[in-house]
């Protein structure tokens, strides 16, 4: 997969911080989330493995405002962040975590909305704001219910990127590298 291009991608499992049994205890933890991100970016950096520009940061929900969080401890800023229906319960309100994903994170932050005042902030929070069929729910082809892992920005990326408007990789191969 290298001769795709010469790339790293780490998932972060949150799984400890994001599960807690009430979603307010969730939503407090991106920041303790978002702060070890940081470090292991830090030491990314600091070791030359990447530059901050080459850096791109995906979050999902809650997971947009650990991106958000992580992007805004590091210096000097990372290239972009991509938001995917930031979380709204705990983040758009008189409220503020200290770690909700705004345009000041990263040179380039886009977002996509498709759960707008519902689940996912409502306002525009990038440089670039995106709010297909108007943002909210139901997208079309999807149902109205919601579940925490299936909710509509998932599954309109997966529609646009099977339709082939845009190229996508699978990211397994024959061989895998664990990181330590």
């Amino acid at each position: 997969y290298l001769s795709k291009g010469g790339v790293n991608v780490v998932k972060v499992d949150w799984s400890w911080y994001a599960n807690r049994l009430l979603y307010p205890a969730s939503a407090l933890a991106t920041g303790r989330a978002a702060a070890r991100v940081a470090a292991l970016l830090k030491r990314l950096l600091q070791a030359g493995a990447t530059t901050p520009q080459k850096v791109h940061l995906i979050g999902f929900s809650l997971g947009a405002h650990v991106a958000g969080g992580a992007g805004s401890l590091t210096a000097p800023k990372v290239g972009r962040i991509t938001g995917l229906d930031p979380a709204r319960p705990g983040f758009e309100s008189f409220v503020t975590l200290g770690a909700e994903l705004d345009k000041t994170d990263a040179t380039l932050v886009d977002v996509v909305h498709t759960c707008a005042g519902y689940f996912g902030v409502s306002q525009p929070v990038g440089h670039l704001d995106f709010f297909p069929n108007g943002g909210t729910p139901a997208q079309p082809g999807c149902q109205a219910t919601f579940t925490p892992r299936k909710t509509e920005s998932v599954k309109l990326l997966r529609g646009i990127s099977n339709t082939g408007l845009i190229k996508t990789f699978p990211i397994r191969g024959p061989k895998t590298n664990s990181a330590t």
